[in-house]
């Protein structure tokens, strides 16, 4: 199967430090990562916010994974992460509430077909792909949790991959379906972790209390040295890194195979009806979606 070519960002990238180089994008944007409800609803914590005067969860930052680095010629891998005010720092391997924060690279002539757009501050991004990210209000929420008890609403086929019971000690996982109701998509999940802790709209986590999530266009910021696309945001949390500290090979713990196995794939589209590509005619959406949808077949 072809995959998208997903992971993380690394130590390196954060630094200038003899050959390696921080990037560029990085340098403007800095080192914190929004969160999303979805992120506080699997176990993460958000709580610095970020280049806004508005208080709002939407604008808060979570601790986020790093790639491991290997230190020159040893098999040893250095694993970090970053925290809500952007500095680095070594992390618990079983830390479930870290999120992943994924970097995409794509050819040359993909990234062709996408539009960069820059802000006022010089900050290149666009957005790309999809994932369940924000809670919907009380009132589309309970219009959405009626027709699903109707059985009203229409499954789409995709399924997402999350862990909510860090009870357990294997890798495994929970599906959650996506549906579609009037041309929107949407997953439900219950608050099963972070009862009391406050969602964008305000809410806070009810423990059993569903929630549907909107699947919604990710942002990238793009990095135009590297060609390197990193999500403004933290997609999920609840993964831990690994179940040991030690590994050979960075193929060999959890979090790659969930990186490689899950979340590269279900940032892909179920449809074309919401497509990704929020910018550029409807023409070059649907050549780009035939595409994406084409690395989901085996």
């Amino acid at each position: 199967m072809d995959k998208l070519d997903l992971t993380l960002l690394n130590y390196y990238q954060l630094i200038n430090f003899f050959e390696f180089h921080q990037l560029k994008i990085l340098e403007l944007y800095g080192y914190c990562a929004l969160g999303t409800d979805l992120v506080t609803l699997l176990g993460g914590h958000l709580n610095e916010k970020m280049h806004v005067s508005v208080p709002s969860i939407a604008n808060m930052c979570g601790s986020y994974w790093l790639w491991p680095t290997k230190h020159f010629k040893r098999q040893y891998f250095g694993l970090r992460a970053v925290d809500t005010k952007g500095v680095h720092y070594f992390p618990d391997v079983s830390d479930y509430s870290l999120m992943i924060r994924p970097v995409l690279h794509l050819s040359l002539e993909e990234l062709e077909k996408l539009k960069i757009r820059k802000n006022d501050w010089n900050i290149t991004y666009t957005y790309y792909l999809e994932y369940p990210q924000f809670v919907v209000d009380k009132k589309k929420n309970d219009l959405l949790e009626e027709k699903y008890q109707q059985q009203a609403l229409i499954s789409t086929g995709k399924e997402y991959t999350f862990k909510n019971n860090f009870q357990l000690k294997k890798f495994e996982f929970s599906k959650y379906p996506e549906y579609s109701y009037d041309n929107e998509k949407y997953i439900r999940i219950e608050g099963l972790i972070n009862a009391g802790h406050k969602l964008a709209n305000g809410e806070k986590i009810v423990e059993g209390k569903p929630y549907f999530v909107k699947v919604s266009p990710i942002k990238w910021l793009y990095d135009e040295p590297t060609r390197l696309l990193i999500s403004e945001r933290g997609l999920v949390s609840g993964i831990r890194f690994h179940s040991v500290g030690t590994f050979e090979s960075i193929k060999e713990t959890e979090m790659y195979q969930y990186v490689s196995n899950y979340l590269s794939q279900e940032i892909i589209p179920s449809e074309t009806k919401s497509s990704v590509i929020l910018d550029g005619d409807e023409e070059l959406q649907k050549v780009m979606f035939k595409g994406l949808q084409s690395r989901r077949r085996t």
